[in-house]
């Protein structure tokens, strides 16, 4: 149906549950076969498992299974020819005040992008 859109010439495709590394040669031809292209693979890091922050959560072993999803979702987009990874913070826990020390949160957050673009140099983490 999207490749009926008239206008429309891409897509951004959510991992995992849109395209993962099972799925993404197939759905990279169905995309390619309708006429589009792989705008973005973006990170799912958000719902209950991340209420208080994914890359900036004060849990470490969350915030590590957050990293992990991005590096995973990046190394999605190479493997499609897509250079971009979106990131969409929204549950960054910057929204409970006075639970959450902002500076480092957003400095956990930071470090946590920092590393995940040297995982990948050739994709770019777009941040939402």
């Amino acid at each position: 149906m999207a490749g009926n859109v008239r206008g429309l010439d891409g897509l951004i495709l959510q991992y995992p549950y849109v395209i993962h590394e099972r799925s993404a040669s197939v759905v990279k031809k169905l995309i390619e076969d309708n006429g589009l292209e792989i705008a973005a693979v973006d990170a799912n890091m958000f719902g209950r498992e991340y209420k208080n922050g994914g890359l900036s959560n004060a849990n470490s072993a969350i915030r590590q299974k957050a990293l992990d999803v991005l590096k995973r979702t990046m190394d999605v987009a190479a493997a499609v020819g897509c250079g971009n990874a979106g990131l969409w913070p929204g549950q960054g826990g910057f929204d409970y005040p006075f639970q959450e020390n902002l500076m480092e949160a957003w400095n956990r957050e930071r470090d946590c992008i920092a590393e995940a673009a040297r995982h990948s140099p050739d994709v770019r983490v777009c941040i939402e």
